[in-house]
């Protein structure tokens, strides 16, 4: 949907949002102001707000159930040509 994510910097969060460049990371896991100032740097700076959201839906383009499956489906048949 092209929003821009703010998030702490944990797994799984920091595998999906590429900081400055998809959203911003914030490093400490309860930093509620760092959380606070990120939420309204990116509602004033517009041109900030836009590149995040141009690059999300980049990002996020590469993701697709067909992808997926196709990388799953890779995996699979690694583990079952490793058993023969």
């Amino acid at each position: 949907m092209g929003t821009p994510v703010i998030g702490f910097n944990v797994p799984g969060v920091r595998d999906v949002v590429k900081h400055m460049e998809t959203g911003i990371l914030i490093d400490s896991d309860n930093d509620i102001i760092a959380l606070a100032k990120s939420v309204i740097r990116i509602l004033k700076d517009e041109e900030l707000r836009c590149y995040l959201s141009r690059n999300a839906i980049k990002w996020a383009s590469k993701f697709t159930w067909d992808k997926t499956f196709e990388e799953f489906e890779k995996v699979l048949c690694s583990a079952i040509m490793s058993r023969s």
